[in-house]
């Protein structure tokens, strides 16, 4: 049955997926109706995001990144930061930043924006 009080997304309906590069891919975890974003990003040793800013002028952001396995760094600003499974970290997303994988495992993060901006 469909709930009128939940969104439920199975693994298989993801809603949507944004390719970086063939290292690195996000899926997108929430419906566009919240007012957060929610992806699961998974980069293969090597793969990067590109730098991202989200726009000052539209409000503060915030993102906010678990790493589920593997490890990975993240660059805010001039800091770099490595997370390890279990680890997680918070910061103001009008900062540009970028995440890689510079290791030799593969890496996944859940990684929430509020509000939500893509």
């Amino acid at each position: 049955p469909i709930s009128k009080i939940v969104d439920l997304i199975k693994k298989d309906e993801r809603i949507d997926q944004y390719v970086y590069d063939p290292k690195a891919k996000t899926e997108i975890l929430t419906s566009p109706k919240r007012s957060f974003l929610v992806q699961e990003l998974t980069l293969l040793p090597g793969g990067a995001t590109k730098t991202e800013e989200d726009p000052i002028e539209l409000g503060k952001f915030e993102k906010w990144v678990y790493c589920l396995s593997g490890k990975i760094d993240c660059t805010v600003g001039t800091e770099k930061h490595t997370l390890n499974k279990g680890d997680c970290l918070s910061f103001e997303s009008n900062i540009p930043h970028y995440f890689e994988n510079n290791f030799s495992r593969k890496t996944r993060c859940i990684i929430v924006q509020n509000p939500r901006h893509i």
